[in-house]
């Protein structure tokens, strides 16, 4: 049986929580260090609790992509890979953290950031705000202790990348955004039409306006002449 997204996401959690407290123990003789991996594993329960107080019909809704996203998340570094590396140095452990969070972190929590947007803005808040500290520490983790080009930049660019990718609209709210504009145009186009002049109308008041001054002037003293006749018999009655 397949595993859903939600089972997924949480066995990654949980494997990497169970990781940065073995890498805590493996520092002891670095307070700093000790507590920030510490403080990395009991951010990742943080972020299993805020998943946990989705709506099931939130989940629901990802079933189509559902098969995609976890094999995202599995094109990652294997969890399981993290226990059995033997190389503690603070490099290889500041690289195996990236390896793990980077997938985590852009396939998996930004897809799902960006679909609470559009129906649970609270909740798209909330999440957003404990992976962005989550992604902050590791990067404040990495730049003083790392001399390594490489993995500072590592850190930048997820930071970079999260934000960017966060903030990228769905294409379903860009399609819902494009119809809605074709639709107001389409009204304003019937609307335009409606208001423009029949042809046969427009065409009548053309012809009027052609004809000649003489004409339109004889059709007047037509109608004035029985006023005229009316006036003169008015006269004579009144001389008798």
């Amino acid at each position: 049986m397949p595993m859903s997204l939600k089972s997924a996401i949480g066995k990654v959690q949980n494997s990497g929580g169970q990781f940065y407290l073995k890498l805590a123990h493996s520092f002891e003789e670095n307070p700093l260090i000790r507590e920030t991996w510490a403080a990395m594993a009991h951010d990742l329960e943080i972020q299993a609790a805020s998943l946990d107080g989705l709506q099931p019909r939130f989940w629901k809704m990802l079933k189509s992509e559902e098969a995609t996203l976890v094999g995202a998340i599995r094109e990652g570094i294997p969890v399981r890979s993290l226990d059995k590396n033997e190389d503690r140095s603070l490099h290889n452990c500041f690289a195996l953290t990236l390896d793990f969070e980077q997938p985590l972190i852009l396939r998996a929590y930004v897809p799902l950031i960006r679909l609470l947007r559009t129906e649970w803005s609270n909740r798209a808040l909330d999440f957003y705000i404990i992976v962005k500290s989550h992604v902050t520490r590791i990067s404040r983790m990495i730049q003083p202790f790392s001399m390594d080009p490489m993995l500072l930049q590592r850190a930048q660019n997820l930071q970079e990348s999260f934000e960017f990718e966060v903030q990228r609209p769905l294409i379903r709210e860009m399609a819902a955004s494009t119809g809605a504009r074709q639709e107001k145009k389409k009204k304003h186009t019937v609307t335009a039409a409606a208001r423009k002049p029949s042809k046969a109308h427009a065409g009548s008041r053309k012809a009027q306006r052609a004809r000649p001054l003489s004409e339109r002037v004889q059709r007047l003293a037509k109608h004035s002449k029985p006023l005229v006749r009316k006036l003169e018999l008015a006269r004579r009655r009144a001389r008798r």
